[in-house]
């Protein structure tokens, strides 16, 4: 059984047994994301290669292989589970299974508990959240009831204490559900090993503190890498199990390799080098990294800073490993330069910069060299000739590269070189195929290659360090139609050409010409090629098809774009790569704004078949290729003027055979709208052409259960509104096609459901409390996926058939028959739902309904405490108003609009996702949470529990409280220029934090206790930097900090008046800053009644009647009757303004801007105004109270779009909600407010 065990752990764990992978030789090592940690990995046990040299960095880890992985992390490489052997505690882990002692070790510990059914899954793939509460508890955290046994809030706990202890430091963090590879347990545990420490938890205080450490110190983090050799006295590493299981450290951390790239060398305590390891760079290109990139990288500061010499802010540059002699920093970094210096394509560049801001710059250039014969056993070696670059070899030896066994005659060999030997080889790609077309480049120098050649399609540009000759390089002149080759560098460009010759005859669409300078002659053309190329060319002559001279009519320094310059040309190129242009008779321009799918008359203009080529510019200036009409997708919002279609040959009468379409303002739908949804994984294969995994699916397509295969890594139970097909058969689907959850809009919607209800009357279905009209044209397909199976569980074992089977299908179903299978009051279901509507109108009929139920239970123990009422994403004011009305508590993810909302008493409002600017009122429950705010947000006697959790505020951003109960949960971030004004009293959950960027803002209102903050650890300093000590024991002392504005300052030294920088929250000025805006309002008028009441409540009326107010803001001979038919076909805007006493700051009438959707008013033009912004015609602001205007009352044109102005003279007002944005800048302040307006059916202004 031993042998057995140790046997299956060598193929499920890639090496149970010591293999014994050297440091340096992962032949996969590309493909890791840290080497380091694999290697140390390796080296002491923890995670090995397999024994063909490889890594494995893309295969999924199990919980039975992460379970090993945390025992040795613990316990060291020696540990023996032999004693933990014998028993089971888990069914699917019994004795003699490769895991077994190291589970039963690990559930002994606690760090495990299986999934509560007896099972533990070892087979399962090893979730994020799942490694990370393994390595947590493992550290010894959650012993003060963070867990609450709800698996979603657990999971959210784990993966936010790992991003704390910096386990996800160099990798991006895949999902909290999503199985784990090799590349990322190994990085999470390395970091584990070295980033964080073990723990201890003291009940008496309720603080953990590191082992090893002290209460009074508590936890105590790692500072990036600061790993050198412990001195015992204070080095928190020497705490770490890095270190104290293993003995590692950092033993010389100024290493380089023979690049230059900057090393650190790891070694055991007790003696023993490990390896050097190369340190993961900030940035890597391929590409030109031009100065001006590399500028914004290192940023302005540290730029300015750098030197050649000294310990801090020193610059490096390697070239092929050649040191630079002092570099000059503006060489390398240039504010909006596009020079690309040293990098180009094809030129490995990788940026370094460590804590001190030394960075270094190593460029690696790839060049070419080629086999003269076949690879020699005897000799042990292949002989080669040198065709670019410095090395001098005749032959390559196979102890410095094992690879070159594999190497045959005419081979072509990339190679690097650096410190005088060729450092790395590989076999190079050699590209073949017809040319479709090129652009070549004489009299280049070696090392400034460029231009390119298109070959079956596709087009490779030239690298930097490509040959550049006439006979090999990119002054190569090929023809067109006739097959050629190239060869490929690692990163796809064309380093060296094998065979070519010369080309004439193509067609290319022209958008538009110009002289290239203002001082030049020379003509350029915006060309697009049938390749897909898009270019400025260099023209030398372009005709019309009469034969007239275009270029005649170019105006200096204009760009010339009319009818007479757009279409398709005929050209040819010369050796100087200019182009002779003359214009198809057959070009026109299409006449429509829409191409669909398999319709032969092509935009109204002319007719395509299964030849024509469509040339697509979409949204982001991608041109993507299309041949035939069945292919060509779904295309909207064409702009036709610059569309334009070349018929076949040239020849009246015939169809298109090539079309240029402009849909850079459209929009284009390139895969299936056909509903996708993953039921499960059912094998995987290889694809032998190219090596690559293929996974077999079981899914449901357009509502039937089907078998499809795929190169993608999916995960079940998703649910594609999109996919596509590739030439070879395989679906394709990425996060961009999901159906997301959580967020709807007016012709979708998708949510979670936690014990919620499914119920249906008529043709009414509620699912969790929400309603759908369906019809028997409504296609509902309901999936069964148990979470957990076996006949105790009540889905899997009752509610449906089997109960041991991964899921069962309800398809075609009615909203009757899914009520009945779920008893509609007996039970309720856990899971999701995702729903289609019929239109975008807002109707509730729907099209398509998938539901999946995940676990079910009875309904008595799960409906006392339902859950909110989820509302779709985007909803805006009158959505969120009527919900309210409907449902105690309601959750909105992004709202589209938030404008003023009232939450009654009893009420709990959950807003989550982007959240706009708005104002929330009333006696009720207000929750921000998960949120990014980007707009002013303010609550305004809000008598109930207002809690911000998890919140971020960017840009300009101010949160308002002004409530008695402020809570803050979760971690609040503020960006630079965000502000948190707080006017109550605050209070904090366990774990609550504040991270701010320099220079965000607290203000602290009069009479606000802040006391809780104190708990955060935050510290406060008053103007002169001077500590304001915070206890949270010394409530008072903490309630006493001064109102005013507190600023977050960064190695702050008051301007060299502190002896240590200090970095904190500082009061700005020992008082509160008066602003300059006191207050602004809008609002949108539509009846006599509202015109009074905001005339008065804004004290506009000056003491006048009802019938005196109608004509001051109507006009004079208006009843109330009639003025109340004008306003509701065109309705006021009204503003009021104020300023703060004692701010005489003067203001413009240009300083405030007023929006309708996206379209800006001219407001000295289009707005009256009242109390008199304006004075004697004078364009200044002199009063600062407030104003109204016929905003809407202008001619369609000043409007722009007719459905952005509701009340346009002669426009009929189409049905929707209108958002008015109202923007003032003023004083150095800035406030924007937004009012609705919605128009219920289509009327007509007056």
């Amino acid at each position: 059984k031993r042998a057995l065990s140790l046997t299956l752990a060598s193929v499920m764990l890639l090496g149970m047994m010591v293999i014994g992978t050297s440091a340096a030789s992962f032949n996969d090592a590309d493909d890791i994301s840290n080497v380091t940690a694999a290697t140390i990995l390796q080296e002491i046990g923890v995670m090995l290669g397999d024994d063909k040299g490889n890594f494995g960095p893309d295969l999924i880890v199990t919980r039975g292989q992460m379970a090993i992985i945390v025992c040795k992390l613990l316990y060291g490489d020696k540990l023996n589970v032999t004693q933990f052997e014998g028993s089971s505690q888990y069914a699917d882990v019994p004795v003699g299974h490769y895991a077994n002692g190291y589970v039963n070790l690990a559930s002994s510990l606690g760090i495990i508990n299986g999934y509560g059914n007896g099972y533990f899954g070892p087979s399962d793939p090893v979730t994020t959240a799942q490694a990370a509460l393994m390595l947590g508890k493992a550290l010894g955290y959650y012993q003060h009831n963070e867990l609450t046994g709800d698996w979603s809030q657990d999971a959210l706990t784990a993966i936010t204490l790992a991003t704390r202890l910096t386990m996800f430091e160099g990798i991006v963090p895949p999902t909290a559900n999503e199985g784990l590879t090799r590349d990322n347990v190994a990085v999470m545990s390395f970091n584990t090993l070295t980033r964080a420490t073990p723990v201890r938890f003291n009940t008496i205080v309720n603080e953990y503190y590191t082992v090893g450490g002290s209460l009074t110190t508590g936890v105590e983090y790692i500072d990036a890498y600061e790993f050198g050799k412990p001195d015992y006295t204070g080095n928190e590493y020497s705490h770490t199990l890095g270190f104290t299981i293993y003995g590692l450290y950092i033993s010389e951390d100024n290493d380089r390799d023979d690049f230059g790239r900057p090393a650190e060398e790891w070694s055991y305590e007790k003696g023993g080098v490990i390896g050097s390891f190369n340190k993961e760079p900030i940035k890597t290109y391929t590409a030109k990294a031009s100065k001006g990139e590399l500028f914004n990288l290192i940023g302005s500061s540290n730029v300015s800073k750098l030197t050649t010499s000294g310990e801090k802010n020193v610059l490096s540059v390697y070239v092929d490993g050649d040191d630079v002699s002092t570099p000059d920093k503006d060489d390398y970094f240039v504010r909006n330069s596009s020079d690309g210096g040293n990098s180009g394509k094809g030129v490995l560049t990788e940026v370094y910069q460590d804590e001190d801001n030394n960075v270094t710059l190593v460029y690696i250039n790839t060049y070419v060299m080629q086999a003269t014969d076949d690879y020699s056993s005897s000799k042990g070696s292949v002989d080669v000739t040198v065709l670019t670059g410095d090395a001098t070899d005749n032959a390559l030896n196979v102890d410095d590269f094992a690879q070159i066994v594999d190497y045959a005659e005419d081979d072509y060999i990339l190679y690097t070189y650096a410190d005088g030997d060729v450092q790395t080889v590989a076999k190079a790609d050699v590209q073949a195929g017809e040319v479709n077309a090129y652009s070549n480049a004489t009299g280049k120098d070696f090392g400034d290659a460029s231009g390119s050649v298109t070959i079956d399609g596709t087009k490779y540009d030239y690298a930097k360090w490509a040959e550049v000759d006439a006979d090999n390089g990119c002054a190569v002149t090929y023809t067109v139609g006739v097959d050629a080759s190239i060869v490929l560098d690692k990163y796809g460009y064309a380093i060296y050409v094998d065979d070519a010759s010369m080309s004439v005859g193509n067609y290319v669409y022209v958008a538009a010409i110009a002289e290239e300078t203002n001082l030049s002659t020379k003509v350029v053309a915006e060309a697009y090629f049938t390749d897909g190329r898009d270019e400025t060319i260099t023209v030398k002559s372009i005709k019309a098809a009469n034969g007239t001279d275009l270029s005649d009519s170019i105006v200096s320094g204009n760009r010339l774009e009319s009818d007479a310059v757009k279409g398709w040309y005929s050209y040819s190129r010369n050796s100087k790569g200019e182009y002779t242009l003359e214009k198809a008779t057959t070009t026109a321009k299409l006449s429509a704004t829409s191409i669909e799918q398999n319709k032969v008359n092509i935009a109204g203009a002319v007719s395509g078949n299964s030849s024509t080529l469509f040339i697509v510019k979409d949204k982001n200036d991608n041109i993507n290729l299309y041949t035939g009409i069945a292919n060509v997708p779904d295309i909207t919002g064409i702009t036709r003027d610059n569309s334009w279609y070349l018929r076949d040959g040239d020849t009246a009468g015939k169809p298109a055979s090539v079309v240029f379409v402009d849909a850079s303002e459209g929009s284009v739908k390139n895969s299936t709208d056909s509903l996708l949804f993953l039921l499960k994984k059912d094998g995987t294969s290889v694809d032998k052409s190219d090596n690559e995994e293929v996974y077999t699916w079981i899914v449901l397509l357009e509502g039937k259960e089907e078998t499809i295969k795929t190169k993608q890594n999916w995960t079940k139970n998703t649910l594609y509104e999109n996919y596509s097909i590739d030439a070879d058969g395989f679906y394709e689907a990425d996060e961009n096609d999901k159906f997301i959850e959580n967020v709807g809009n007016d012709d979708k919607f998708a949510t979670t459901l936690t014990n919620k209800l499914i119920n249906n009357s008529s043709d009414a279905l509620t699912i969790g409390g929400k309603t759908y009209v369906t019809n028997s044209d409504t296609q509902i397909n309901v999936i069964m996926a148990p979470t957990t199976k076996g006949a105790d569980d009540l889905l899997s074992g009752t509610i449906m058939t089997d109960n041991n089977a991964d899921y069962e299908l309800m398809l075609g179903t009615t909203g009757r028959a899914l009520a009945n299978k779920f008893d509609s009051d007996k039970y309720c279901v856990t899971g999701k739902y995702y729903v289609v509507y019929d239109d975008e109108g807002g109707s509730d009929l729907i099209t398509d309904l998938y539901v999946v139920i995940e676990s079910a239970d009875e309904a008595e123990s799960s409906s006392e405490d339902p859950e909110p009422v989820v509302i779709p994403g985007g909803s805006n004011t009158s959505d969120i108003t009527t919900a309210l009305t409907e449902s105690n508590d309601v959750t909105v993810p992004s709202p589209g609009t938030l404008g003023n909302v009232s939450v009654g008493e009893g009420k709990t409002l959950t807003v989550t996702g982007t959240v706009p600017a708005g104002t929330i009122t009333g006696e009720g429950d207000v929750t921000v949470s998960g949120a990014s705010v980007t707009g002013d947000l303010t609550f305004t006697g809000v008598t109930g529990e207002v809690t911000l959790d998890s919140v971020s505020v960017t840009g300009n951003t101010d949160i308002t409280v002004a409530v008695d109960d402020v809570k803050l949960t979760g971690e609040i971030t503020l960006g630079a220029k965000a502000t948190l004004k707080i006017d109550g009293v605050v209070t904090l959950e366990e774990g609550a934090s504040i991270e701010a960027a320099a220079n965000a803002k607290i203000v602290i209102g009069d009479g606000a206790d802040v006391s809780a903050l104190a708990g955060m650890g935050l510290k406060f300093y008053d103007a002169e930097g001077n500590e304001i000590v915070l206890s949270p024991a010394a409530r008072a002392a903490v309630a006493a900090l001064t109102a005013g504005t507190y600023v977050y300052r960064v190695d702050w030294d008051n301007n060299g008046s502190l002896e240590t920088a200090i970095t904190g929250w500082v009061l700005d000025g020992n008082s509160v800053a008066t602003s300059a805006i006191k207050s602004l309002n809008v609002a949108v008028i539509d009846n006599v009644e509202d015109l009074i009441k905001y005339t008065r409540d804004w004290e506009l009326d000056n003491g006048k009647e009802d019938t005196a107010i109608v004509k001051m803001w109507v006009g004079e001979g208006f009843t109330a009757e009639t003025a109340d038919r004008v306003l509701k076909s065109t309705p006021y805007v009204m503003l009021r303004w104020a300023r703060n006493d004692g701010i005489d700051a003067e203001a413009k009438v240009s300083d405030m801007t007023v929006k309708c959707g996206n379209t800006t008013f001219d407001l000295a033009t289009n707005m009256s105004w009242a109390g008199t912004f304006k004075e004697d015609e004078s364009d200044y602001f002199h009063n600062n109270w407030g104003g109204t205007a016929f905003l809407f009352n202008t001619s369609a044109a000043d409007a722009g779009a007719d459905e952005d102005a509701p009340g346009v003279a002669g426009v009929e007002k189409a049905p929707g909600t209108y958002t008015v944005t109202v923007t003032w800048n003023y004083g150095g302040d800035s406030k924007k407010v937004t009012a609705t307006y919605t128009v219920s059916e289509a009327t007509e202004a007056e």
